[in-house]
């Protein structure tokens, strides 16, 4: 369901205030994307406007030359050239329609596609405190939503121009009958706009008042054809309870629906009652003029089609005014957030000069947490407060704590998703921040925890890590040797070229640790000097977890290496660890080193390690 805006509550002339300066943006934008087709659509528009009123007057010179070979005891002949002329007008109305209908159908499509584009390289830019904020994350979600706007507003306009021009000129048509005629017609045609108006805006009001209804109802229709629910939904056997949630929510939508659509049709049908009347007393006054020959029977034959002509013109342009003003507000979202400054969402990231660089013998000779604190945005508390620590050049780190002691957030900033609310974290001396953000980034591996899943072939999948190398089949090999996935792999029927995942007819889908395996492949293939691991065995055997970390620490080095696990028969192989507590660092050194203090550490394995004695 379409999100609206409160259509009960905001007049008419508060939406076309903000929806006139939309209209510089949008031109602006759809000419970019094609001046061909933007310039072709504005120009067939104004030329199919005239057809109709020139086809009406063409049909006045038919009749009176019909007429006039009838009193005058012509030859038939007489009409052809107006006939012809009127043959000439519905064929260039077809070519014309033909041409315009072909340039809307390519233009929408380029407009979708580049419109699409803007979307996803807007998106790419922002930093990740915009997507865990949902505030601005509707922003988002909107955009994309709404983007089908562009090409409704646009197609909209040009229709509402084109019945303006339609309608003004069968208005010059009217009035060789009596200006009043024009009088008649609006004067009875107001109930019907009123009418209109009227319930334009409820509709709106009451999709407006009923949004979070239908969200719930989608929402309970997801849950009942979702793969991710169906086990759950039949196991506990929802499947009841979720549809009578979905009726209920729309009961009241499909009620109030069907009283106003009654009361709307009795009252449009009295309005045309009236707006008909208007048309009766127009014909009989045209009547009465060409019986008394102050009009032709041709300017009748005029008068009575452009009548009737004005009256649907008029009512269809009030409509097409409010849905285009309607759709140009909900348009507002995909500007809004193309517009959308990202650094005015807390917690985006510093956007300053870079002033350092990654040296290429060694770009990561060290790196330093110095009192380093932290909040998420918009919130209080404290995930991370003063830590310090440094990891040493090439060797492997390891962080424990209980969860949510704040060791992912750790990652998270040492990535440089984040940066610290105070204190600093540097790398080879200088702070993250003077570095190039790609650059930074491109001199780190990365496996997370919630690591992603694409559904796309296994060797893509592995080859994202570093995709200017995808080309490279054996070090793609090798990569999921290292990480484990090679023999899961060399089972699936088509092995490295195998679709994953469900969203593809073909796709295959992986156990966790299979999925897990993956990921870890990526970042080995990613091969960049500095591989951080958040829970990268969470889903892997023992067998296969203490395999995995052998093969990280044969990495020698070659790699600075930090890991998270809660698992301490790996997290002993570190040269270094770290222990979390309520944000806090408490302990730090190696296995030995903190087995020999009655700590955190030390309370930590010994109570895993029970677990395992008899």
């Amino acid at each position: 369901m379409t999100e609206t805006r409160d259509w009960g509550n905001t007049e008419f002339r508060q939406a076309l205030h903000e929806v006139l300066p939309l209209y510089p943006k949008l031109w602006k934008l759809l000419s970019r994307i094609s001046p061909f087709h933007f310039f072709t659509l504005k120009g067939t528009m104004v030329i199919s406007a005239f057809f109709t009123p020139a086809i009406i007057w063409g049909t006045k010179f038919v009749v009176d030359g019909v007429v006039e070979a009838l009193n005058n005891d012509l030859s038939w002949l007489v009409t052809l050239i107006p006939v012809a002329l009127i043959l000439g007008l519905w064929v260039a109305q077809m070519l014309v329609g033909a041409i315009q209908g072909i340039v809307m159908q390519i233009y929408g499509t380029l407009v979708d596609i580049k419109s699409r584009g803007l979307l996803l390289e807007k998106a790419a830019s922002l930093d990740l405190a915009f997507f865990e904020s949902p505030r601005f994350y509707d922003k988002l979600h909107h955009a994309e939503r709404e983007r089908w706007a562009l090409t409704s507003v646009h197609e909209s306009t040009l229709n509402l121009v084109g019945q303006l021009i339609t309608v003004t000129s069968l208005f010059a048509i009217l009035t060789t009958l009596h200006p009043l005629a024009i009088l008649v017609l609006v004067i009875t045609m107001i109930p019907n706009v009123v009418i209109e108006v009227v319930y334009i805006k409820l509709w709106y009001k009451l999709d407006s008042e009923t949004v979070r209804e239908w969200r719930m109802a989608d929402y309970m229709t997801h849950l009942v054809v979702s793969r991710e629910a169906a086990k759950e939904v039949r196991t506990y056997s929802l499947k009841d309870y979720l549809v009578s949630k979905f009726k209920k929510n729309v009961a009241f939508y499909f009620s109030t629906f069907q009283k106003h659509s009654i009361k709307e049709t009795a009252l449009m049908s009295g309005a045309n009652l009236l707006g008909y009347l208007g048309i009766g007393v127009i014909w009989l006054y045209a009547v009465y003029e060409a019986v008394n020959g102050r009009i032709s029977i041709g300017d009748f034959t005029m008068i009575t089609l452009a009548t009737e002509q004005v009256r649907s013109g008029l009512l269809n342009l009030v409509s097409s005014v409010v849905y285009t003003v309607a759709d140009a507000l909900t348009l507002t979202w995909y500007f809004q957030f193309i517009e959308f400054n990202p650094d005015s969402v807390t917690g985006a990231l510093d956007k300053r000069k870079p002033t350092a660089k990654l040296v290429t013998e060694n770009p990561v000779a060290s790196i330093e947490f110095r009192g380093v604190s932290f909040s998420y945005p918009d919130t209080d508390k404290l995930i991370l407060d003063g830590i310090s620590f440094r990891i040493k050049p090439n060797k492997k780190l390891a962080i424990v704590g209980e969860n949510g002691a704040g060791k992912t957030t750790l990652i998270k900033l040492l990535t440089r998703l984040y940066d610290p609310s105070k204190g600093n974290i540097l790398l080879n001396g200088q702070d993250l921040r003077d570095y190039d953000q790609n650059e930074l980034r491109d001199s780190m591996s990365i496996v997370f925890q919630d690591f992603a899943r694409y559904d796309v072939s296994v060797e893509d999948n592995i080859g994202w890590g570093r995709v200017n190398m995808m080309d490279n089949k054996d070090l793609i090999r090798q990569a999921a040797i290292d990480g484990g996935a090679h023999s899961s792999i060399e089972a699936l029927s088509s092995g490295y070229e195998t679709i994953l995942g469900r969203t593809f007819e073909e796709g295959v889908d992986l156990s966790g640790g299979e999925w897990q395996n993956i990921a870890i492949a990526r970042a080995f293939f990613a091969d960049r000097p500095l591989l951080i691991l958040d829970e990268p065995s969470a889903a892997l055997d023992a067998f296969n977890e203490q395999a995995l970390y052998e093969r990280i620490m044969k990495l020698g080095t070659s790699k600075t290496v930090v890991f998270i696990s809660h698992r301490f028969s790996t997290v002993r192989m570190a040269d270094e660890i770290v222990v979390v507590d309520n944000g806090k660092i408490v302990e730090q050194g190696s296995h030995y080193e903190l087995m020999k203090i009655d700590g955190k550490y030390r309370h930590m394995f010994s109570r895993q390690a029970s677990r395992y004695v008899d």
